[in-house]
C-alpha cells in the first residue's frame, strides 16, 4: 500500500468513526466509539467536544465532520444502557418527518420502529413510544411547511407547491383576483377529461375551505364509470359575480390550452344559497347552449357525497336517482 493509500484509508476511518446525531428537539450530539458527546465550543469550522458525562474529561475535535483528535482511553464510565440507541432512533425519526412530508406520522413512527427492531431485536425496549414523542413529530412536521398568512393578500404560494407530486407538471393553473383573490387547481389531463365531458357536475363546500378563502368549489366529470373530481377551485365568496368571473376563467383556460367546452348538461346542487350561481349561468347559457339542471338536496346529502367524495357511484345510477327525486316527484 502507498503513501498515498495510506493518507485516504486513515481519512475514511476517521470519517467513519464520528457520526452526529440530531435529537427530536434539534440537539447535535457526535457519537464516537459508542459515547456520545456535547458540543463545547467552535473555533471557525472546527468544533471541540465533551463527553455527556459531566465527570468525564474526554473530548474529541473534528473539523466538517473529519476527526482531528480524540483523547482515546479516559472515558472513566460507560454509556448507559439505551442512550446511543434512543438517539438513533430519535435523529433517524427526525430526519425521515423532515423528508417525508407525504406519509402520516403513525405510519412513518411505525416503519422506522420497525426498522429498527429488525437491526437490533435486543434492545426494542430502548426505543420511545409513539404516545411520547408524537407531539413533537408534528411539531417538526409543521416547521417544514410555509407560515400560514393572516390574509388572501399575504398569501405567497412557493413554486414546489405549485406543481404535480407525480410528474412535476403546472398544478395552480390561475391565481388573479387581488383582493378577490381566486385559485384554480387542474392538470392539463383534466382539462381534456372536463372539455369532452356530456355532463358536467358542479358544487361548492364552505366547510372543507381554508379561512383565507370563502367557499372550495369543484368541477367534476364522469370518467371510466366513476364521477371523479377534475378541477378545484378557491373563491373569496359567494356572489353572482365570483361565480360569472371563474366560469370564465375556465373557459380562458380551456381555450389556452386548445379545448373547448360543450357539455350537453350541467348538473349543480339546489340551495337557496346558491341562487347566485343559477343567475350567473343563466346569463352564461344563452351563449353557450349548454342545458342547466339543478340536484334535489336529498340526492346531494345522499348519492352525491359518495359520488363526489368517493367516487364510487356510476353515471348511470346518479342520473337514474336524480330523474325518480327530481323529475318523476313533479309528475
Amino acid at each position: 500500500m502507498g503513501f498515498l493509500d495510506r493518507i485516504n484509508l486513515t481519512i475514511t476511518i476517521a470519517v467513519m468513526s464520528v457520526r452526529i446525531l440530531e435529537g427530536l428537539r434539534g440537539g447535535r450530539n457526535l457519537l464516537h466509539e459508542g459515547y456520545l458527546f456535547r458540543l463545547n465550543r467552535r473555533q471557525g469550522e472546527t468544533s471541540h467536544w465533551k463527553c455527556h458525562n459531566s465527570r468525564c474529561n474526554a473530548t474529541v475535535t473534528i473539523t466538517e465532520d473529519v476527526l482531528l483528535k480524540a483523547s482515546f482511553g479516559k472515558h472513566a464510565h460507560e454509556e448507559p444502557k439505551g442512550n446511543v440507541h434512543r438517539l438513533r432512533f430519535a435523529s433517524r425519526l427526525r430526519e425521515r418527518v423532515k423528508r417525508d412530508q407525504l406519509t402520516p406520522i403513525p405510519a412513518l413512527y411505525r416503519e422506522e420502529f420497525l426498522a429498527m427492531r429488525a437491526e437490533h431485536p435486543d434492545k426494542e425496549e430502548w426505543l420511545q413510544s409513539y404516545e411520547t414523542v408524537k407531539s413533537t413529530l408534528y411539531q417538526i412536521r409543521s416547521s417544514t411547511f410555509p407560515k400560514m398568512p393572516r390574509s388572501r393578500a399575504e398569501l405567497q404560494i412557493p413554486p414546489n407547491y405549485l406543481l404535480t407530486i407525480a410528474h412535476h407538471r403546472p398544478f395552480l393553473l390561475r391565481d388573479e383576483g387581488g383582493g378577490k383573490r381566486i385559485l384554480i387547481f387542474s392538470t392539463a389531463e383534466s382539462l381534456w377529461k372536463i372539455a369532452h365531458a356530456e355532463q358536467i357536475f358542479m358544487d361548492g363546500t364552505f366547510h372543507a375551505s381554508t379561512k383565507l378563502f370563502f367557499q372550495l368549489y369543484t368541477i367534476h366529470v364522469e370518467f371510466r364509470g366513476k364521477i371523479s373530481s377534475m378541477l378545484a377551485a378557491f373563491l373569496p365568496d359567494k356572489t353572482e359575480s365570483t361565480y360569472r368571473r371563474l366560469y370564465l376563467i375556465v373557459n380562458d383556460i380551456l381555450e389556452q390550452h386548445g379545448l373547448e367546452l360543450k357539455p350537453k348538461c350541467v348538473i349543480r346542487t339546489l340551495q337557496e344559497e346558491q341562487s347566485s350561481v343559477e343567475s350567473a349561468i343563466q346569463k352564461l347559457q344563452a351563449s353557450s347552449g349548454i342545458q342547466a339542471k339543478q340536484r334535489p338536496r336529498d340526492v346531494q346529502r345522499k348519492n352525491l357525497k359518495s359520488a363526489l367524495v368517493q367516487e364510487a357511484i356510476s353515471l348511470g345510477e346518479l342520473m337514474d336517482c336524480v330523474v325518480d327525486m327530481f323529475i318523476k316527484s313533479r309528475t
